[in-house]
């Protein structure tokens, strides 16, 4: 089984989290390494998550996310990042991925994908799937 190289880290964590990938379950922690595909659920708690490129992504409680791809490069045109958000609240505020291209940039809800036209924005998904 390969191992994945970390994407970027917890920087903040409060209450309870899982992390969920090809080797095991996790709880989280402060500083806990994120890698392409992880599944991370929030349960009762809330955490912040730093990408290499200083993207950052904060979760409430009971949120869903899926990184389903995450590719920083010093050359913009060559980096990418696609994320699955399944439920809950998240704020997603670029780094260096604010000068990629957009269509470089997938974050999708059960109901929709969004497309990034700035670089700070919330969305919720609510227990039935419904973007808000």
């Amino acid at each position: 089984m390969p191992v994945l190289a970390n994407i970027g880290n917890i920087t903040e964590h409060k209450g309870n989290g899982q992390l969920i990938r090809q080797a095991g379950t996790f709880n989280t922690n402060l500083a806990f390494g994120i890698e392409s595909f992880d599944d991370i659920r929030t349960a009762n708690g809330r955490l912040a998550i730093t990408f290499d490129d200083d993207t950052s992504l904060r979760l409430t409680e009971h949120s869903k996310i899926i990184i389903d791809e995450f590719v920083y490069d010093a050359n913009p045109s060559n980096s990418k990042m696609a994320i699955t958000f399944a439920q809950g609240t998240a704020r997603f505020a670029t780094g260096a991925l604010g000068r990629v291209p957009k269509e470089n940039i997938f974050i999708r809800t059960p109901t929709a994908t969004i497309a990034i036209r700035g670089t700070d924005f919330t969305t919720t998904v609510d227990e039935l799937g419904r973007s808000l």
